[in-house]
């Protein structure tokens, strides 16, 4: 998850056409990412959508991870994983 899928996500929001929309699905694979880009994702999702439900299919780590737990439901697979947080040092 880098900075610029920011930009992407909102260019896609803006072409819903009911705004907010009642529920939207994100199908999230990841292995993380830039730990800045979850909460800006989240928000911009939470401002378009009444409800945001996350479905792991696979792998959520990292930064997937904490984009999943600001989702107001989450769907996994049996198999799917979510986690590890990566501690970064100053």
């Amino acid at each position: 998850m880098s900075e610029d899928a920011v930009r992407a996500l909102f260019d896609q929001m803006l072409l819903l056409q009911e705004r907010p929309a009642k529920k939207i699905d994100i199908f999230l694979c990841s292995n993380g990412g830039s730990g800045t880009v979850p909460w800006r994702m989240i928000s911009l999702l939470r401002e378009f959508a009444e409800s945001v439900c996350v479905l792991i299919p696979y792998r959520a780590y990292s930064a997937a991870t904490l984009l999943a737990l600001g989702a107001g439901e989450i769907v996994m697979d049996p198999f799917a994983e979510m986690g590890p947080m990566e501690e970064t040092q100053a």
